[in-house]
C-alpha cells in the first residue's frame, strides 16, 4: 500500500483523532481532503476550514456533513457551485427543521429565511 492510500484510509476512518484529521485537513492533495470532509466524525472546526476551498468537491461534502455549523452551511448557500448550494440547502433543511430558501427564490421570505440563522 502506497502513502496516499494510507492517507485515504486514515481520512476515512471514524477511529482517527481530531488531531490527524487536521492535520490531514491542510493536505496539499484535494482527494484527502475531501475525504476528511467526508468523514463523519470530522468536527464543525475543521469543517469551517473548508468553506473557501478550492475543490468543489470539498466544499461540497462540508455541505452534506451533518457537523457543519449552521452559520457556514448559510455561508455555502452562496457558493459559485450550485451542487454545493444544493447540499447546504438540503443539510440545513435537516438540521432546523425550517425550509431553506437559496438566491434563486426571489421576494421578502428569501431574505427572512436566510437571516433568521444569524
Amino acid at each position: 500500500m502506497n502513502e496516499y492510500s494510507k492517507l485515504i484510509k486514515l481520512a476515512e476512518s471514524n477511529s482517527t483523532t481530531q488531531d490527524k484529521l487536521e492535520e490531514l485537513s491542510k493536505h496539499e492533495h484535494y482527494g484527502i481532503r475531501y475525504r476528511v470532509a467526508k468523514n463523519s466524525n470530522t468536527s464543525s472546526k475543521i469543517l469551517s476550514s473548508f468553506i473557501c476551498d478550492e475543490s468543489i468537491s470539498v466544499r461540497y461534502e462540508t455541505a452534506k456533513n451533518k457537523n457543519a455549523d449552521v452559520k457556514d452551511l448559510v455561508s455555502l448557500l452562496k457558493d459559485k457551485s450550485s451542487i454545493v448550494v444544493d447540499a447546504a440547502k438540503k443539510t440545513l433543511e435537516l438540521k432546523t427543521g425550517k425550509e431553506i430558501s437559496t438566491t434563486t427564490t426571489t421576494g421578502i421570505r428569501k431574505v427572512k429565511l436566510i437571516t433568521d440563522y444569524f
